[in-house]
């Protein structure tokens, strides 16, 4: 008989491990659906009303992540849009480098979590 571990996960823990599971999954197949598509020619205006779109629905996520946690949107935005650098980021914000690193990598977690979301709501429509 086993014994449970005092390092067994919360369930909440188990559910978000399970949800960045199928994140990962979605844009998995996300990605290899582009790939077949790629193979196929598309009109040039076409990709650019495609990339148009994307920028779109990253600006939408981005401003959901501002008001629900402004210092992670605030880091992810410096680091991935303007390319700066996390000791850079922290100066600014006057926070360590650590918590720079930590508020981007949350803050890139959830956009790609609202993103899945923003599709599935598309496709369920």
């Amino acid at each position: 008989m086993r014994r449970r571990s005092s390092r067994t996960p919360s369930p909440s823990t188990w559910a978000l491990r399970i949800l960045k599971h199928k994140i990962t999954d979605f844009h998995r197949a996300r990605a290899r659906r582009a790939d077949r598509e790629e193979a196929v020619a598309h009109p040039p205006e076409l990709r650019i009303l495609q990339e148009m779109g994307e920028q779109h629905r990253l600006s939408q996520a981005l401003e959901k992540l501002r008001k629900v946690s402004p210092q992670q949107a605030d880091c992810w935005e410096m680091y991935k849009v303007l390319g700066r650098e996390y000791s850079e980021i922290a100066e600014e914000l006057d926070i360590t480098i650590g918590a720079a690193k930590t508020a981007a990598s949350r803050g890139q977690a959830k956009l790609r979590l609202l993103l899945a979301l923003d599709s599935e709501k598309k496709d369920d429509s």
